[in-house]
């Protein structure tokens, strides 16, 4: 019997508003938390997994949607890091692309990051999350903070 561990990532959402005039730039922004659900050490592909940002703007003016690399990352976009209580913590990032090839950022290094306009002042928009296979890891709850950030 394989010894099996949750993984969760949460996602925080701010809002940076790049203008004063909120009124005529007002987006709400929901983020839903991205869980990973159980992670096994001995399975060979990778785990996958995805969530929604939603915004309902009351325009359709341009926008981009950023993350940082985490609270418990390293500053770059090459991976992030879900930590345990405990300590341990196991390699994991989040795309812009189901194939999960392009890395979602704020641009810096290799990231990429979403700009489009809202269609109809809502957007639906889908992060696809993996954890890398084969990491060794005790047993717990893992979880990082990554910070949404959306400019017009």
């Amino acid at each position: 019997m394989h010894d099996k561990s949750f993984f969760y990532c949460f996602f925080f959402a701010l809002l940076n508003v790049a203008s004063f005039n909120v009124s005529a730039n007002h987006c709400l922004v929901d983020v839903e938390p991205l869980a990973f659900g159980d992670y096994d050490i001995f399975y060979p592909a990778p785990l996958d997994t995805q969530a929604n940002i939603n915004l309902q703007c009351t325009s359709n003016d341009p926008f981009r949607v950023t993350m940082d690399s985490g609270m418990n990352g390293d500053g770059s976009f090459t991976f992030r890091r879900l930590q345990s209580g405990g300590g341990t913590s196991l390699l994991y990032n989040l795309y812009l692309d189901p194939s999960r090839r392009q890395v979602w950022g704020d641009g810096n290094g290799s990231s990429g990051f979403f700009s489009g306009s809202p269609v109809q002042g809502l957007s639906r928009l889908v992060v696809y999350g993996r954890i890398a296979p084969g990491q060794q890891a005790e047993t717990g709850l893992y979880s990082d903070s990554v910070i949404v950030t959306v400019e017009w």
